[in-house]
C-alpha cells in the first residue's frame, strides 16, 4: 500500500547512518542479536554498510547462543566461554597448540550461509569453531520445530555431504527439513483496529506499515496525536524527566537517528508538536480517526481467523452524531492509565483562607505560589516537578506531604541505567543515589521502599510511584526551600493544616498531586473480566497495554516507558501474526483479574510493574519472539549513547544546576550555605559503569 512504500522511503531516506536489518519482517532468524563488543568499529556484518556513532570504537554482529567454546590442551580440556576467560589463557599459550594465534583465531567471527529448500538463504555471525549440533539447535528454536528433524550437508568437491553433529559446521550448508525460513503470517478478512492515538497506538501503527499491513485504522478521542496524558494531564509548564534519547518516533527504529532539533528534556509543547509533525511524516494520519471515541468493543465468531470484534465508536463533540460499528480483525488497544486525578478533598477547606488546587490537567494556576509558603501534597514524579515548577515562580518555601517518602532519582542517574547494556544493579544505583542525597543529609538506603542485608550488597526496591527525576528537588532541598513531612491530613484552618500527628504546617497554597487513575469506563468498553498478561478476557487479539505502575526491581535498566513499549508492541503484533503460539504460554502468563488486584482504587486494566515484567518474560519463551523483543533492548543504550554523549550530558546538567543554584540564592528565604558543586562528573559516571560491569561479571 501507499503509506507502507512511504514508510519504507523513510527509512531508506534517512540521513542518519543506517542499522539495516538484513531480515524481512516475518521471518524469525533474521533478527539482530543483543550482543554489542566495544573494541572496533561498530560494523554489520553484510559489511556494505558502516555506522560510526558518537561514541567510538563499537563492534555489532549476529551471533548465535552457544555453549563454553572448548580447545585442548595439554593437560586436556580447556574452556573458553568469556573474555576474562581469553586473557586468562594468554598467559599460558605456550600450553596450547598454536600458542595465542590459534586460541584468538579459533574465536573469531566468520559468516555462516544457510540455504533452505525452496532456496531461501539466511546470513549469520558465527565462532569458528562452531558445531553442527548448535546451529542446529539454534535454528530448530527460532523456527518452533523439532531440531531432530534437519539435517545439514555441504559440498565437498563434487559431492553433497551429510554434516556430522560435532563436526564444525562448513561455512555455506544446505538444511534438509525447512522448507523456507519465512513463516506465512495470519491474514485478516477484516482490517485491524487501534485505539489511542497516543505514542503506543503510534508506535503499533508504525509497526504494521512497517511489516506491510496497510489495511488498520485508529481512533482517537482528541484532535490530533500525542494521547490524553499529554494533551490533557501534563501541565503546560510540564517537561519530560527522563532524557529525549529514548522518547521519540524514531526510537523504535533501527535505521533511524535521534532527530537533531529534540532538546534534552522536551516541553509538553515541544512532545505535542514531535507528536504531530512524526504522525503525519510517517503516514498515520490517513489511517486516524480524530476525535472519535470508542463507546464499546464486542467478540464475534470462534476460532482464529474466524473470531472477529465489533468495534463501536462515534463522534467526541457530536451528541447527535450517529453510532457506527466497524468489523475488525483484531483490537489493539492503548487506553491510557493516566486518564483522572484522584480525588483528595480535606475537612475545612472552606475555612484555609488560601489557594487550593489539583495540580495537574492545568487546572492549577501557578502565579499564587509567587511569595508564597506552598504545600505540595503527595510525593511521586509529579510532585517532583511541581517543586521545579513552583520554584520557577518565585515560590518562597515549599513543603511536601506524604505519606511515605519516595526515592527521587537524579538525572545522571536516569542517564546511567538508560546508557548501560546490561541493566544496573540495585547496590550501584543505591550508591549512584547518594550522590545528590548527602545534599539532603537523607540516606536513601533506609527508605521504606528498600530491602537489603547488614552490608548492603543486595537491593530491592518496591516503591508505590515512579521515580520522579529531576536536580531541582536536591538544589531546593540543600538551600532549605523544601523540606519534606511525613504525614496525613486531618482538617484545614486559616492558613493551616493540621496532620493526624499533631503536627501542623502553616502555609497559603495547598497543590494537591495525589494521584492520576485510569478510568472505570474503560474496563466496561473493553468487557473486562479479566487481564491474561496484557491481552482482554486471554484473547490474543485483543490486548490492552497501559504504562505499569510502581517500581518493582532489583535490577534497573531504564526509567523512560520507550525501551519497554517498544518490546510490547513487538510481543502484542507478535501474536496477531502468529496468533497459534500464544497458546505456547497461555497457562504461564499472569492474571489480574478482581480477586487477586493489588492496585487498590483504579480500574482493572491498569496493572503494576510486576504483571508487565512477568508478562515479558513468558513471551519471551516463544521461540523467536524473544529475539523480536529483545531488539530495542540491545539498541537502548546505543542510541542513548548516540543522543545523549556523557560529556556534553554533564555540561548540560551541571549548567542547569547552576541556574537554579542562582534562583535559590535569590530567594529570601535561602539558608546561607557553601554553594554546592553539582554531585555527579564524567569520572563519578564511569566509576558506577565499572561498578556494574564488576558485578555483572563483565570486568574484573
Amino acid at each position: 500500500g501507499g503509506s507502507a512504500q512511504h514508510f519504507q522511503q523513510i527509512l531508506s531516506c534517512s540521513g542518519c547512518a543506517r542499522l539495516r536489518m538484513a531480515v524481512r519482517a516475518t521471518s524469525l532468524e533474521r533478527q539482530p542479536s543483543a550482543l554489542l563488543n566495544y573494541d572496533g568499529r561498530y560494523e554489520v556484518y553484510n559489511k556494505d554498510i558502516t555506522y560510526d556513532p558518537v561514541f567510538e570504537h563499537a563492534r555489532r554482529y549476529e551471533q548465535i547462543t552457544i555453549g563454553p567454546r572448548t580447545k585442548t590442551s595439554t593437560d586436556g580440556a580447556v574452556n573458553i566461554s568469556h573474555d576474562s576467560d581469553l586473557e586468562y589463557l594468554k598467559k599460558f599459550e605456550e600450553d596450547l597448540p598454536g600458542g595465542r594465534h590459534f586460541i584468538e583465531h579459533s574465536l573469531r567471527n566468520r559468516e555462516l550461509e544457510i540455504i533452505a529448500e525452496d532456496g531461501d538463504r539466511i546470513t549469520m555471525s558465527i565462532s569458528n569453531n562452531t558445531r553442527v549440533y548448535q546451529v542446529r539447535a539454534t535454528i530448530g528454536s527460532w523456527m518452533g520445530i523439532d531440531s531432530k528433524t534437519l539435517e545439514f550437508v555441504a559440498k565437498e568437491g563434487p559431492y553433497w555431504k551429510v554434516q556430522q553433529e560435532h563436526s564444525e559446521i562448513p561455512s555455506s550448508v544446505k538444511v534438509k527439513g525447512i522448507k523456507s525460513f519465512a513463516r506465512p503470517r495470519q491474514e485478516y478478512k477484516h482490517p485491524l483496529m487501534i485505539m489511542g492515538a497516543g505514542f503506543g497506538g503510534m508506535v503499533t501503527a508504525m509497526k504494521l506499515l512497517q511489516r506491510g499491513r496497510t489495511d488498520f485504522m485508529m481512533f482517537e478521542k482528541m484532535h490530533d496525536f500525542g494521547g490524553w496524558s499529554w494533551f490533557g494531564i501534563a501541565n503546560k509548564t510540564t517537561k519530560l524527566q527522563t532524557e529525549a534519547g529514548s522518547y521519540h518516533m524514531e526510537f523504535f527504529f533501527q535505521e533511524l537517528g535521534f532527530p537533531g532539533e529534540m532538546p534534552t528534556w522536551p516541553s509538553r509543547e515541544h512532545l505535542l508538536m514531535m507528536f504531530s509533525r512524526g504522525g503525519r511524516r510517517f503516514g498515520l494520519e490517513e489511517h486516524t480517526r480524530f476525535n472519535t471515541k470508542i463507546t464499546k468493543i464486542v467478540q464475534k465468531g470462534e476460532g482464529v481467523p474466524g473470531r472477529w470484534f465489533a468495534v463501536y465508536h462515534e463522534p467526541v463533540n457530536d451528541e447527535d452524531g450517529d453510532c457506527e460499528v466497524m468489523q475488525a480483525g483484531a483490537a489493539l488497544c492503548w487506553p491510557g492509565n493516566l486518564v483522572a486525578y484522584k480525588i483528595d478533598e480535606y475537612t475545612g477547606e472552606d475555612l484555609f483562607g488560601g489557594y487550593i488546587e489539583y495540580a495537574s490537567l492545568n487546572r492549577a494556576d501557578f502565579t499564587q505560589v509567587a511569595n508564597r509558603v506552598t504545600t505540595i501534597v503527595g510525593h511521586g514524579a509529579f510532585a517532583i516537578e511541581n517543586v521545579r515548577t513552583c520554584l520557577e515562580f518565585d515560590c518562597a518555601k515549599m513543603v511536601v506531604l506524604c505519606r511515605r517518602r519516595n526515592i527521587t532519582a537524579p538525572k545522571p542517574v536516569s542517564w546511567l541505567v538508560t546508557q548501560h547494556p546490561v541493566p544496573i544493579p540495585g547496590p550501584v544505583m543505591m550508591e549512584a543515589l547518594c550522590d545528590a542525597y548527602k545534599l539532603l543529609e537523607w540516606d536513601p538506603w533506609t527508605a521504606y521502599s528498600v530491602t537489603t542485608d547488614a552490608k548492603r550488597s543486595k537491593c530491592r526496591i518496591d516503591q508505590g510511584t515512579m521515580f520522579g527525576v529531576t536536580d531541582v528537588y536536591f538544589a531546593a532541598g540543600y538551600y532549605g526551600l523544601m523540606d519534606i513531612v511525613i504525614g496525613d491530613v486531618k482538617k484545614l484552618s486559616f492558613q493551616c493544616i493540621q496532620l493526624k500527628n499533631g503536627k501542623k504546617i502553616q502555609c497559603e497554597v495547598i497543590l494537591k498531586t495525589v494521584g492520576v487513575r485510569g478510568d472505570y469506563q474503560t474496563d466496561k468498553i473493553l468487557g473486562l473480566k479479566e487481564l491474561v498478561g496484557y491481552w482482554v478476557n486471554g484473547d490474543q487479539l485483543f490486548p490492552a497495554i497501559t504504562n505499569s505502575l510502581f517500581v518493582q526491581a532489583s535490577n534497573f535498566a531504564g526509567f523512560s516507558i520507550g525501551p519497554g513499549l517498544a518490546g510490547s508492541v513487538e510481543q502484542i503484533l507478535w501474536f496477531v501474526d502468529f496468533p497459534m503460539d500464544f497458546e505456547m504460554i497461555r497457562g504461564t502468563l499472569p492474571r489480574h483479574n478482581k480477586e487477586n488486584n493489588v492496585i487498590k482504587g483504579n480500574a482493572l486494566y491498569v496493572y503494576s510493574a510486576a504483571h508487565a515484567a512477568s508478562t515479558a518474560i513468558m513471551a519471551g519463551q516463544v521461540p523467536g519472539l524473544g529475539l523480536a523483543a529483545g531488539v530495542m533492548g540491545t539498541l537502548k543504550h546505543v542510541k542513548q549513547r548516540i543522543a545523549h554523549p556523557v560529556e556534553p550530558f554533564i555540561r548540560e546538567c551541571t549548567a542547569e544546576w547552576e541556574m537554579y543554584c542562582d534562583m535559590c540564592l535569590a530567594n529570601p528565604n535561602c539558608k546561607d550555605k557553601p554553594r554546592p558543586p553539582y554531585p555527579y562528573t564524567v569520572e563519578s559516571l564511569e566509576r558506577y559503569k565499572r561498578m556494574t560491569d564488576v558485578a555483572m561479571g563483565i570486568a574484573k
